[in-house]
């Protein structure tokens, strides 16, 4: 079976790999300015409030979502890989929390219930971090 040229050229490739991790950051990190940046159909760059709704939710999944790529993305660029299955679980609960606490400080009205929920969010990271740190060992148990 033949590859396709493109995957062939490993430096191409890890050249798309870096533009694309860019993007993901921009598109990322962005929405913390109260900007947004889409790059599917023409190429824009819009404002939005900061405001809890719906929309907020979205967006702080599309952030975490889209920075979850980029730390696998360069993490691949560092040729490193994930020590378990759960590592990536870890990553996005990680980041969700992370934008949640950011979204919901500028935000002005923010009820107790999305608090409690980045807290269980935190129960759950917790969780996936023991478990993550238990596969690893067993990955790790016979290598000497």
């Amino acid at each position: 079976m033949k590859k396709i040229s493109f995957l062939r050229n490993q430096s191409l490739f890890r050249g798309f790999i870096i533009l694309l991790g860019l993007y993901l950051l921009a598109a990322s990190v962005l929405p913390l300015f109260g900007w947004q940046l889409f790059l599917y159909g023409p190429f824009t760059l819009e404002t939005f409030p900061i405001e809890v709704g719906s929309r907020l939710f979205l967006i702080i999944t599309k952030s975490a979502s889209f920075m979850t790529l980029n730390f696998f993305a360069l993490n691949y660029l560092r040729n490193r890989k994930p020590l378990s299955s759960v590592a990536p679980l870890l990553v996005y609960c990680n980041f969700i929390i992370f934008f949640g606490v950011i979204f919901l400080i500028q935000s002005e009205n923010t009820s107790w219930s999305h608090w409690v929920l980045l807290f269980l969010l935190s129960v759950i990271s917790f969780i996936l971090f023991q478990e993550n740190r238990n596969e690893a060992r067993k990955i790790f148990k016979n290598e000497w």
